[in-house]
């Protein structure tokens, strides 16, 4: 699956540069602690719900979740960007 990042940079013919293999092992290292991350975040999402009884309590924990994870995301593409501009 392509990121953002990937797929706007296909559309603007940025994404024609060939990576060196010391970017692909960045971006993979990055992509990889990134699903450590979201992983993480879920699992400590689920168990906090789990212990939730109050509907409102468990809305502001999952809108919390929600910007957590689109932080993490929009952060491990802000990385891959900078090693893709090298």
């Amino acid at each position: 699956m392509k990121s953002a990042i990937e797929l706007a940079m296909e559309r603007s013919g940025g994404g024609n540069r060939k990576l060196t293999d010391k970017q692909k092992e960045a971006i993979a290292e990055v992509r990889s602690k990134t699903a450590a991350k979201l992983a993480q975040e879920e699992i400590m999402f689920k168990e906090t719900v789990a212990k939730l009884t109050n509907s409102a309590e468990r809305d502001d924990i999952s809108e919390r979740y929600s910007a957590d994870i689109k932080k993490i995301e929009a952060k491990a593409e802000e990385e891959i960007e900078k090693i893709r501009k090298g």
